[in-house]
């Protein structure tokens, strides 16, 4: 697991995937392995239906154990959410990432802004964005794909 989230730091997609996939064979139902490869078939490969089915699993898993689903429930939800942005189902990816933000984590919130864009709500996207800039995230702590994204919708905006 550990190679794989080295490989996915230094952006070494093809291998990230692959070193992803090998660990599934050992163990099918790892739901953190489930949620990386699925994010990053979504985000590198456009493979958005594998990796929605990917991270159906990892929610699936996580129902299973109580406790796995208090701590990651949330960021299986947001993983979910954005393969859907990227699937262009922004009203699912809404109602989605309504759920994924119950932790209050800056960088869910953004997701569920990205979403309420694209779905047309530019008021909601605004006072979501907003909350995420008053956390303090910056772009540098989102995943590289993410950062000039995160960067335009500031712009666009108007938020300081």
């Amino acid at each position: 697991m550990q190679l794989a989230e080295v490989r996915d730091l230094l952006q070494d997609v093809p291998r990230t995937i692959a070193t992803y996939r090998r660990i599934l064979t050992l163990d099918p139902n790892h739901a953190v392995t489930l949620n990386n490869l699925a994010w990053n078939l979504s985000t590198h490969e456009q493979k958005h239906a594998e990796a929605l089915k990917l991270i159906d699993r990892a929610i699936a898993s996580a129902n299973q154990n109580p406790d796995f689903r208090k701590l990651f429930g949330e960021t299986l939800l947001d993983t979910k959410g954005s393969i859907l942005i990227q699937s262009k189902r922004f009203t699912e990816a809404v109602a989605v990432l309504k759920l994924a933000v119950a932790n209050e984590s800056p960088v869910h919130r953004f997701h569920l802004a990205q979403a309420l864009l694209k779905n047309g709500d530019q008021q909601a996207a605004r006072v979501q964005l907003q909350n995420v800039r008053n956390s303090g995230l910056t772009a540098q702590q989102l995943q590289p794909s993410e950062r000039k994204e995160f960067e335009t919708m500031l712009t666009r905006l108007n938020v300081k």
